[in-house]
């Protein structure tokens, strides 16, 4: 299978966890959900599912709330902060004020794990407590 829609490199992916796709992020300032396709002449299987587009940004990373696959969590290197997306609109977002390079959420969905990528500075990791 190939599932096709950013218009530049893909940077990131992540599985939902009832295995029924997965979220793409790219550089080119796209994120889509994605419909695992099971049967290709299924046409009420049309992917990607939901999109959402930042002009000039590059996300390098999304995740999702184990029990929400509509609530994803993007982040990229050029506005320090985490964007909260719900059915293709942002509707929050959270300002680390660190650029990010990878989030993770704990499965309880207490926390959020944030790698950081700061120029002339060793990475690090940061817990973030969630909900923000």
């Amino acid at each position: 299978m190939i599932y096709k829609a950013h218009m530049g490199p893909v940077k990131c992916l992540h599985w939902l966890d009832d295995d029924s796709g997965f979220i793409s992020g790219g550089w080119d300032g796209h994120v889509f959900t994605w419909k695992l396709i099971t049967d290709s002449t299924d046409s009420r299987d049309q992917n990607p599912q939901t999109r959402f587009v930042h002009k000039n940004y590059q996300f390098a990373c999304v995740a999702n709330k184990p029990d929400s696959k509509s609530m994803i969590y993007a982040a990229g290197p050029l506005d320090k902060a985490i964007k909260i997306i719900q059915n293709g609109k942002e509707i929050e977002r959270y300002d680390a004020g660190l650029n990010i390079s990878q989030i993770q959420l704990m499965n309880g969905g207490r926390a959020m794990f944030a790698g950081i990528a700061e120029n002339d500075r060793p990475g690090s990791i940061q817990v973030i407590c969630f909900p923000f």
